[in-house]
C-alpha cells in the first residue's frame, strides 16, 4: 500500500497523461485501475482499460494496482487475509450513501475476510467547519459522534469519527489512521476545501506476488 504526497506530484485522474503515467509507475509498476469519483456508493472490479464512474475499486489479480484520489475526502483501503483488496473514496456524502457497505459486500461475495482497514489523509475536525443544518442532517444519518468543533469553536464535521462509526456498525476492524489533516498539512497533502487545490494525492494498493 502507498499514500502519495505533494512531493510525488498530482495523481488526479485528469492530470496530463504522460506525467501521470510516470508518477504512477514511480509508486507501483504495472497497470493501474482508477475510478472517476463522484461522492457516491458504487464500487467496481478493476479493469485497467476503463475508468468508470464509481467511488471504489477492488481486485483479486496479483500485481493489479487499485487506487483512489483525495484532497480532503478519506481514501480507505481494505486488506483481506486471502483474496481481493479494495479501496474507496469516502467523504461524508459517500459514507452516507453507503460506499463502505458496498465495498464490504463486494469483498464478502468473493469470500474475502477483511482483516485490516487503512484510512489515509483526510480533513481534520478542527478544519472542517460545517453549517448547523447540514451537520444535523449528517448526524441523523451517521450518528451524533460526527459532531465536533473547529479550533475557533465553530460547528464542525468529524469525518474520522464518521468513518469509525460506520466501521463499528458493520463490525469491521481493526482500523489504522495514517497521515494527518489535509488542510493543516499543506506541505504534504492537497486540500480542495482549505486551498481550492485541483490536484490530488492517491492511495494505491496491489496484491504482491509470491517469490
Amino acid at each position: 500500500m502507498a499514500i502519495t504526497t505533494k512531493a510525488e506530484g498530482d495523481f488526479h485522474i485528469d492530470a496530463e497523461s504522460n506525467d501521470l503515467a510516470r508518477r504512477r509507475q514511480s509508486v507501483f509498476d504495472g497497470s493501474w485501475a482508477v475510478v472517476r469519483q463522484v461522492h457516491g456508493s458504487d464500487v467496481v472490479e478493476a479493469n485497467p482499460d476503463e475508468s468508470p464512474v464509481a467511488d471504489g475499486v477492488f481486485t483479486n489479480v496479483v500485481g493489479q494496482v487499485v487506487a483512489v484520489q483525495g484532497a480532503d475526502c478519506a481514501p480507505i483501503g481494505f486488506v483481506t487475509s486471502e483474496g481481493p483488496i479494495g479501496v474507496v473514496h469516502a467523504g461524508w456524502r459517500g459514507l452516507a450513501a453507503g460506499v463502505v457497505e458496498q465495498m464490504t459486500q463486494a469483498l464478502a461475495e468473493r469470500n474475502a475476510v477483511i482483516d485490516r482497514i487503512i484510512v489515509g489523509p483526510t480533513i481534520g475536525v478542527g478544519c472542517y467547519e460545517f453549517g448547523t443544518d447540514d451537520l444535523d442532517s449528517v448526524a441523523a444519518l451517521l450518528g451524533d459522534e460526527v459532531r465536533g468543533e473547529t479550533r475557533e469553536a465553530k460547528p464542525a464535521l468529524d469525518l474520522a469519527a464518521a468513518i469509525r462509526a460506520t466501521l463499528e456498525r458493520l463490525d469491521l476492524g481493526p482500523v489504522e489512521f495514517l497521515a494527518g489533516c489535509t488542510a493543516c498539512e499543506s506541505d504534504d497533502f492537497y486540500s480542495h476545501r482549505a486551498r481550492s487545490e485541483g490536484h490530488r494525492h492517491a492511495m494505491a494498493m496491489r496484491i504482491q506476488g509470491v517469490d
